[in-house]
């Protein structure tokens, strides 16, 4: 699975996972997908826009052939751009690392939201069940 998107989803024009200002949710959505035998590929980028975004997106079929699932995740860097964005959000004032980034706990969260939403994607017949 590759999770594109902002730094949100990771800081890879920065340097390494471990030189990150923050966590991203597919830190622990890594974790989470282990029983659904799914690896992640984290494509964030700190401070990419949707409309620049998507240009990457449309190389990752090639850039990760054996992908079967992608979570595109853009957004933020937008609100500043187009003005008319309303923001929405199920993290609170404690789940923020700063005004934008999560810290674990609202990393978590997002982790946990998108991990729902494989579950009911990926066959149960991967993880040893029935569908």
């Amino acid at each position: 699975m590759v999770c594109a998107g902002d730094s949100l989803t990771g800081w890879n024009n920065i340097g390494q996972a471990h030189e990150w200002p923050y966590p991203t949710y597919p830190q622990y959505l890594e974790e989470m997908c282990d029983r659904l035998k799914l690896s992640i590929a984290n494509g964030g980028i700190a401070g990419e826009i949707s409309r620049n975004g998507i240009a990457h997106v449309n190389d990752y079929p090639d850039q990760f052939p054996g992908a079967r699932y992608f979570v595109i995740g853009y957004g933020t860097n937008d609100l500043g751009i187009w003005p008319d964005l309303e923001r929405t959000s199920r993290l609170h004032d404690e789940h923020f690392g700063d005004a934008l980034h999560p810290n674990g706990a609202g990393a978590t969260i997002i982790a946990q939201e998108v991990f729902g939403l494989l579950r009911a994607l990926v066959p149960l017949t991967s993880i040893g069940g029935r569908r």
